[in-house]
């Protein structure tokens, strides 16, 4: 791995038969109206998350079953802040939101593409 990665994982996309992750997508585009997120940031995490032809949240579990990270990334106020609003929101309790889900946007929300590293051939 690069010495650029600050954030590295092995991951996972698990498929969920068309289930919504109920109001996901929905508070991070409410995070995203209420805080300034940079258009360069939002594209990233879009580009990952959304559906390339319909530009639609995919409704998929992202699971990283593995990662290694510089703390700086997860102690970064902007991390702190998005986590606290979804955390308001209830959805890790109400709606199972997972970390997993969590990280898979926050991570390109505030990391360069050039720091996310996949892990793999890595075996677990």
């Amino acid at each position: 791995v690069e010495n650029s990665c600050q954030y590295g994982y092995r991951w996972f996309s698990v498929d969920n038969d068309g289930a919504e992750v109920p109001k996901f997508w929905d508070t991070w585009n409410q995070f995203a109206t209420d805080y300034p997120v940079p258009n360069q940031n939002r594209t990233q995490v879009e580009s990952k998350l959304l559906d390339s032809t319909s530009h639609k949240y995919k409704n998929t579990r992202y699971e990283t079953h593995f990662e290694i990270a510089r703390f700086d990334l997860f102690r970064n106020p902007q991390y702190y802040a998005l986590y606290k609003y979804f955390d308001s929101k209830a959805g890790f309790l109400e709606h199972g939101w997972s970390i997993d889900q969590f990280h898979g946007l926050a991570v390109p929300l505030l990391a360069t593409e050039k720091a996310i590293c996949d892990l793999y051939p890595v075996v677990y």
